[in-house]
């Protein structure tokens, strides 16, 4: 598959987009399950996203 068949399917099915205060629902950090394995996401103090394993 070449670069322009993904664009084109970028174009297709626009990516999905959610707030990160409705993802932390008001808290300051938040599990993630993938594939069997667990990643934090952390909002700093600096109001920066951290994700980690």
């Amino acid at each position: 598959m070449g670069s322009g068949a993904v664009a084109a399917d970028v174009k297709a099915h626009p990516q999905r987009r959610i707030d990160s205060e409705t993802l932390l629902g008001g808290e300051r950090t938040l599990v993630i399950q993938h594939q069997g394995e667990e990643y934090t996401l952390r909002l700093t103090r600096l109001g920066k996203l951290l994700l980690t394993k």
